[in-house]
């Protein structure tokens, strides 16, 4: 991109909160101790949490495993149909790939804001946004989204403000574009037109859109209540009961990793051997070393074996994952790790972790919604209107269904379940085929058909035995 530069919010950390009251004239409060927990939340997931700055501590980075678990449990093998749109479906399937990525991200921090580009929608985490209102329920109802570019030393930045208005007793969602350009990165600077930055000329700087039911924008949130700061209305990462607790597994990871580097034997020798051998071109092994000069050693050979303290090392280590896990929403031993069982994946949740499986309803609940209008429907909304209004999308209305895998299922226990039924009489074979065995319903009819010609039926010889 040359000079120009999208770059992070590297603006003052408060820089937000204290302007949008100048720039639109309405209250927005972030507090001091939840801007903290966001940089240490942004710093986890980046690999420098606090313990690690001084690098005396090796960050093992695993909140962002159990994100990564998170998602891919969520959103395992989810299926969005979307019929009487194939426009709509084609752009929703694009949105659809990043989901799962999207779903760790917004698991590791605040949560994150969806919200229409113009053209589709865009992921921004609480760097680039202010929430101004919500409702009893939670839901937001008017934000704040900043855009930051730079251009060689100027810093310029884009201020939207979405929200609903009261326009003559009818309904109207407004949006307020303003910009501003500044030579001090962690100052605003002076407006400026919109005009004067080409990747905004074309944004109008007030917008009226009538006929909305929801905002142009949906907050993703995290089925966690924020302790931190109760009046705020972002939510909390799945890991922020947790935080000593990974900080120690830090710790305990870094302990048995030392010993391991420093775990090689070693024998000690005289210097004067040490000399010889330097001077005679000997090579000696890399696990020889000489005493220090001065040392009375001569003729004598000593050996060192350093001991590791695996089996206590180890039950710390799962100690830890034990709490961890619990306390972010897993069954009790979901992340413990041994030779025999290994860490958990996505296909391996049984039946009997119902606090696993809770936890993840959490999250689905929040993707689909109780009613069907949760975070995939808002996004479908927003493209739909957006759509819709710059003609990519014909306005011809669609039907959803969200399907998400049940984690639970196990093949082969279906597979003899209905084999069982087929036995009892209960349904028909070919239903059997054609659910386990990939057969079209005439082709598994056809079998059956063939083997009952034979004079004896597909079952005579199972029932005989």
């Amino acid at each position: 991109m040359g000079l120009i530069q999208k770059i992070k919010a590297v603006f003052n950390r408060m820089f937000g909160v204290n302007e949008v009251r100048d720039i639109f004239g309405i209250e927005a409060s972030r507090s001091s101790e939840m801007q903290t927990a966001l940089d240490l939340y942004k710093g986890m997931r980046s690999g420098l949490p606090t313990w690690c700055m001084d690098g005396t501590i090796k960050p093992t980075r695993f909140s962002n495993v159990i994100c990564r678990e998170i998602a891919n449990l969520t959103l395992f093998n989810v299926n969005v149909e979307i019929d009487g749109n194939d426009a709509l479906k084609k752009k929703f399937d694009e949105v659809l790939n990043a989901l799962q990525e999207k779903q760790e991200e917004s698991c590791s921090t605040c949560g994150i804001m969806i919200k229409s580009d113009g053209q589709g929608i865009e992921f921004l985490d609480p760097d680039y946004f202010i929430i101004t209102d919500t409702n009893t329920n939670g839901d937001v109802l008017a934000a704040v989204f900043f855009s930051y570019i730079k251009k060689g030393n100027r810093y310029y930045t884009k201020a939207e403000y979405h929200r609903f208005e009261d326009v003559n007793g009818e309904r109207v969602y407004k949006i307020s574009s303003k910009a501003f350009k500044s030579e001090d990165k962690n100052r605003i600077g002076s407006e400026i037109s919109l005009e004067k930055v080409d990747e905004w000329k074309d944004i109008l700087p007030e917008v009226e859109v009538r006929g909305l039911e929801y905002p142009l924008f949906v907050y993703w949130r995290n089925p966690y209540a924020n302790a931190i700061d109760k009046e705020s209305p972002l939510t909390v990462p799945v890991f922020a009961e947790c935080i000593e607790e990974l900080r120690w597994l830090d710790i305990a990871l870094n302990k048995m990793g030392d010993e391991q580097e420093d775990s090689q034997h070693v024998t000690f020798v005289s210097q004067t051997v040490i000399q010889y051998a330097n001077q005679n071109g000997i090579k000696l092994p890399r696990f020889v070393q000489g005493l220090e000069m001065g040392v009375d050693a001569d003729g004598t050979i000593q050996e060192h074996v350093p001991t590791m303290l695996v089996a206590e090392r180890t039950s710390a280590i799962n100690f830890y994952l034990s709490i961890i896990g619990y306390k972010c929403g897993f069954s009790n031993g979901y992340f413990s790790f041994d030779e025999s069982r290994g860490i958990q994946t996505a296909t391996q949740v049984e039946s009997d972790d119902r606090r696993t499986l809770h936890t993840i309803e959490s999250f689905r609940t929040i993707l689909d919604g109780k009613n069907h209008d949760g975070v995939i429907h808002r996004i479908l909304y927003i493209l739909y209107a957006t759509g819709t209004a710059n003609g990519t999308i014909p306005a011809s209305g669609y039907q959803t269904a969200c399907e998400f895998e049940d984690l639970v299922y196990n093949l082969e226990d279906d597979r003899a379940r209905w084999w069982n039924y087929v036995v009892q009489g209960k349904v028909p074979a070919w239903m059997y085929f054609v659910k386990f065995e990939g057969m079209t319903e005439p082709e598994a009819k056809a079998m059956i058909e063939e083997a009952s010609d034979k004079g004896e039926t597909l079952f005579d010889k199972f029932q005989d035995e």
